[in-house]
């Protein structure tokens, strides 16, 4: 098997293998399905080299593809897309299915500037295969907006339907693949950082003594970061929370399965006495908190206001381990998860909250992918990860 963990663009830590066979397996989103409508007889025409279904300019570990044109939309390899999907428009025009993925994109992603850097295209590029798309259709799909475009009412049905083909594709490859008797391919996880301290390797461990013709990418990313992602078939699958009291927006293209409950308790240093338990004797100090507008700090937030007092948040960090050093040394006051100890003993006093608050710990992955085996095989092997975590050491 092979799995690789990084974080995200914007992070400044690099790829690293974690586990590597010499000769790295093609990657399932290559394998499209043509889905011709019934009595459309056409001649196959040269195989595109794009997958309908996965970013394009990328290579097998989703890293930008340096030998490919950046104008070209047809570089990548793909194993069985020998067909476009077409479609007949009034003229009897063909709809080239990678155009609508690029429609698709912008929907969700709002300007071109950010379709061309997901997929790994330039601007114009983007721009000029929508103009090519808007011809097929005989409509307008684009109209400006002050420096942007937006859809217009005839390129929104259009999105409409093509999420319902990129949908079937999902699910024709996830068939095919039910068919083999191994689980091969790869995967993409989006992953938030404690859960990928604690679960993570358990389940790579099983999945490569398992799984091992299966490739793993793993790759940290911020909760709702990594669902809209997912959503954007930029991952397969993700790995979330969810806080008491925290509602994140409701995406019906994605399924939810819980891993995991976690309980959250108030964190002092190594010598604090038990009349520290109370949250209230904490007001006049430092506090540690995870950065303004995530779910985490919201969750503090209003926890301590309920105490009666506003924390003073001196540090800001995303870091989990760098919230228990501070703790541990005295400097700062914090709230962390049983996950972060990942079973180990905690080096810092943990006291208990009023109510014992509980974070969910969730997979979601796209329904219309949900039954692919490689997506099933690491859904199955993070569980059980997850239920072989010891619980925190003294603490109920």
């Amino acid at each position: 098997m092979d799995a690789w963990l990084t974080r995200a663009p914007n992070s400044a830590t690099v790829t690293t293998p974690l586990f590597r066979v010499p000769l790295p397996l093609p990657h399932p989103k290559n394998h499209g399905i043509a889905v011709v409508p019934p009595l459309i007889l056409t001649s196959p025409p040269p195989a595109p080299k794009e997958s309908l279904t996965h970013p394009a300019g990328r290579d097998q570990r989703g890293q930008p593809d340096q030998l490919a044109p950046k104008e070209s939309l047809t570089h990548l390899p793909t194993v069985l897309d020998t067909f476009l999907i077409p479609l007949l428009s009034p003229e009897n025009h063909m709809f080239d299915a990678r155009r609508l993925r690029l429609l698709v994109e912008l929907k969700q992603r709002g300007t071109l500037a950010a379709v061309a850097q997901a997929l790994a295209y330039s601007p114009s590029a983007v721009s000029q295969q929508l103009s090519q798309l808007e011809r097929e259709v005989g409509v307008p799909l684009l109209e400006a907006a002050g420096r942007r475009v937006q859809l217009t009412p005839q390129g929104d049905a259009l999105v409409h339907h093509g999420r319902t083909i990129l949908d079937r594709l999902e699910e024709a490859e996830a068939a095919v693949a039910q068919t083999l008797t191994t689980v091969n391919g790869t995967v993409g996880i989006a992953v938030f950082q404690s859960a990928a301290h604690a679960i993570i390797p358990q389940a790579l461990g099983i999945l490569r003594a398992e799984h091992p013709d299966l490739r793993v990418e793993v790759t940290e990313r911020e909760p709702d970061a990594g669902l809209f992602e997912v959503s954007a078939r930029d991952y397969d699958l993700v790995v979330a929370e969810q806080y008491p009291g925290h509602t994140r927006a409701h995406r019906a293209d994605l399924d939810r399965v819980v891993l995991i409950t976690d309980h959250i308790r108030l964190a002092l240093a190594p010598d604090a006495p038990a009349e520290a338990r109370p949250l209230s004797a904490h007001a006049d100090r430092a506090w540690v908190m995870e950065p303004v507008g995530t779910a985490s700090r919201q969750w503090a937030e209003q926890l301590c206001r309920a105490a009666g007092f506003e924390p003073d948040v001196r540090y800001e960090t995303a870091d989990l381990m760098a919230h228990i050093r501070l703790v541990r040394s005295g400097l700062a006051v914090g709230l962390l998860p049983d996950l972060v100890w990942a079973g180990d003993a905690p080096t810092v006093t943990l006291f208990p909250l009023p109510e014992k608050p509980e974070r969910e710990v969730f997979t979601s992955a796209r329904r219309a992918a949900a039954s692919r085996p490689a997506v099933v095989a690491c859904r199955d092997a993070l569980t059980r990860a997850a239920r072989g975590i010891h619980p925190v050491q003294g603490m109920p």
